[in-house]
């Protein structure tokens, strides 16, 4: 019974596993895929069979709807749906190139010319843009503990054949446009790209017809494609735009022994090895090591070729080596770092970085600000440097002490002007300037240049300066002795105060 609903070929394909147990579902998909489209019935015997019993497919996945979804349904259901999923939760049944341009024939053919089948091609009539199928004639497991070589060699025969259909590598359980799905099953609207038909012969062909079929089929060669055969067709014209660092790393084989073809080559092989091990880039060091090499041979070669193949080693080393193991190849936080971290290290690091950048792009704003408001003669005050800056007010006030500070070049010229034009615009509050200051070296320059301008400091900020301020260089006898001229010698103040800590006695430097 079976074989008569299969077409007589239920011998020439075995059954998956998952579908032993019940042919019956089996055959009754396949009739369904016979009654969409009985011109594609060699297609649905070839591959129905090889589809998941409860495939994932979609009537709204890419229409006009307010709702968009994919579900699992009964093989006999799903085979007649707009869209359907030929791989398993954990197989690969096919590799599926998305082909976003109306050129798939041609590249159809190219694969033909590499020696490769014909794929199943799905074509929607109206953007030209299809779908290439390509069943596998061994599913791929993909599950955990699955086999790696098979998955790598399987990503990278997808990889060569989206180079070739210059298409995409879809992934696993990709919706795919059904050969057999109805457009009487579609949800909502067909989605139409573009004002015009891409291709107007075609969408002409597709409406004359009334197969009742949401999509164009080209059923190419009813046959299984097997992963090595791909990769030996299309590796060599194909190779070097599909494979990526990753896969090249995944593959990649063990060094080789020195080459024995020849002479030369075997110098080369010996040399460049031995460069690549020191990280050797000095031209000199490689040609010693290759007059060595070059003297065990029993007739050596002559000197200048010997002397061109250390250069071009040489050459290579200092302007395109860049060795796997060195700190030079790592990337990121992880040169940053100067280690290899793991991701929440990485993110550890990350997040400091960006905190100094941002601290400091607020600096800088902030000075700037500063800077322009002095040069403008306006009184800088925290509000008025906050609206300048285009900062908040209270991020102001956590750096004010940091920002409105005596100006290196005040320091280095003459520290005592840069305070009296200071205290005469009134922009300087001295108590807390010397209070906040960050070493010891400016607090004492800073005491200095306010005790030349004794009319200019109130009584009160005297008193608050010399309690916080520690005895150095002198600067709080000065600052007791000018206070008494400005005020008279009977005032009473503290004779002494507390001292600033040690780290800020050997703090960081001015600026």
């Amino acid at each position: 019974m079976l074989d008569s609903q299969l077409g007589g070929v239920a011998d020439a394909v075995s059954l998956p596993r998952w579908h032993k147990t019940n042919p019956r579902a089996v055959a009754a998909a396949v009739e369904a895929a016979r009654s969409a489209a009985p011109f594609l019935s060699g297609l649905a015997a070839f591959s129905v069979p090889r589809m998941p019993t409860r495939p994932l497919a979609s009537q709204t996945i890419r229409a006009i709807t307010r709702y968009r979804h994919s579900d699992p349904f009964p093989l006999d259901v799903a085979i007649s749906l707009p869209w359907l999923a030929w791989d398993s939760p954990s197989a690969r049944n096919v590799i599926a190139i998305d082909v976003d341009h109306t050129d798939g024939a041609e590249r159809v053919d190219n694969l033909a010319a590499c020696g490769l089948a014909r794929p199943i091609v799905v074509v929607d009539p109206w953007s030209g843009r299809s779908h290439a199928i390509f069943p596998l004639r061994t599913p791929v497991i993909t599950t955990a503990g699955a086999r790696i070589g098979p998955q790598v060699l399987l990503d990278l025969a997808g990889r060569l054949l989206a180079a070739a259909m210059r298409g995409t590598f879809l992934p696993q359980r990709a919706l795919l446009k059904n050969p057999w799905g109805m457009a009487g099953n579609l949800i909502g609207y067909r989605y139409l790209r573009g004002p015009h038909p891409a291709r107007p012969v075609l969408w002409e062909s597709y409406t004359a017809a009334r197969t009742g079929l949401m999509w164009h089929t080209e059923p190419g060669s009813v046959e299984a494609f097997d992963l090595r055969d791909i990769v030996a067709a299309l590796a060599d014209e194909y190779g070097a735009a599909a494979v990526s660092s990753g896969t090249r790393r995944a593959i990649r084989k063990r060094r080789p022994p020195p080459s024995t073809f020849g002479r030369n080559c075997s110098l080369f092989d010996t040399v460049r090895f031995w460069a690549y091990d020191r990280f050797e880039r000095d031209e000199r060091a490689v040609l010693e090591e290759a007059q060595r090499v070059n003297a065990q041979f029993l007739e050596p070669l002559p000197s200048s070729e010997v002397a061109a193949t250390a250069r071009s080693i040489a050459r290579f080393m200092n302007t395109r080596f860049c060795p796997s193991t060195s700190s030079s190849s790592r990337r990121g936080r992880d040169r940053d770092a100067g280690v290899s971290l793991d991701r929440r290290g990485r993110q550890a690091v990350a997040g400091r970085v960006s905190a100094a950048n941002r601290a400091s792009a607020t600096d800088a704003s902030l000075r700037n600000a500063w800077s322009r408001l002095r040069a403008a003669g306006r009184r800088v005050t925290q509000a008025t440097l906050a609206a300048e800056a285009g900062r908040s007010i209270r991020t102001v006030k956590r750096r004010w002490h940091g920002i409105v500070v005596v100006p290196d070049a005040a320091l280095s010229g003459s520290a005592a002007a840069a305070a009296h034009d200071e205290a005469q615009d009134g922009t300087l509050k001295p108590s807390t300037h010397c209070a906040r200051a960050f070493s010891a070296r400016r607090l004492s320059v800073e005491l200095s240049a306010l005790a030349s301008r004794p009319s200019s400091v109130s009584n009160s900020a005297y008193t608050i300066a010399i309690s916080r301020a520690p005895d150095l260089t002198g600067a709080r006898d000065e600052l007791r002795r000018c206070r008494a001229a400005a005020f008279g010698p009977a005032m009473r103040y503290p004779t002494s105060g507390p001292s600033l800590p040690t780290e800020l006695l050997d703090g960081p430097p001015d600026g």
